[in-house]
């Protein structure tokens, strides 16, 4: 039983997998659900590990900064939605009215202009777009089934 103790904290608990950043020329031995296994090199692993780490929190970065625009815009528009749309986010804005407002369209290019030019979302894809209302059949051919998620208001 000390063997365990002294194993699990030396490697860390079973469920976990302990990766030696120093170890040279160490592969990871992956086996996916599918049982298609493969070998990565373990410097790979890891970068690639880290760029899925940074992606997460860059996506909540992102969505918390879409419900603030989408709260500071309520008057204007009925709703917002993320979605995928050719290998990127797509930010999809109903306007409440079908006619042009300006107003709306330079702060949608505004905050497209700014996810795209902000370090802290490098990861980050994104491209924004205002539609008109329209029936959700209507809207349906912009939306990947992949992802959807929809802004209701006040941000949520």
């Amino acid at each position: 039983m000390a063997t365990q103790a002294i194993s699990e904290q030396l490697t860390g608990p079973k469920s976990a997998v302990v990766i030696d950043w120093y170890e040279e020329g160490e592969v990871v031995h992956v086996m996916p659900r599918d049982q298609a296994r493969f070998d990565v090199h373990k410097d790979r692993a890891i970068t690639v590990l880290q760029l899925a780490a940074n992606a997460e929190s860059q996506l909540k970065l992102l969505l918390k900064r879409l419900a603030t625009w989408v709260r500071d815009n309520a008057a204007v528009i009925d709703t917002a939605y993320v979605t995928l749309r050719d290998a990127k986010f797509a930010f999809l804005v109903i306007s409440k009215m079908a006619e042009c407002n300006d107003d709306l369209e330079d702060s949608i290019s505004e905050l497209d202009f700014d996810v795209a030019n902000d370090p802290d979302l490098d990861v980050v894809r994104m491209n924004a777009l205002i539609l008109p209302p329209a029936s959700r059949e209507a809207l349906s051919s912009f939306f990947d089934d992949r992802l959807l998620l929809v802004y209701h208001g006040q941000g949520t």
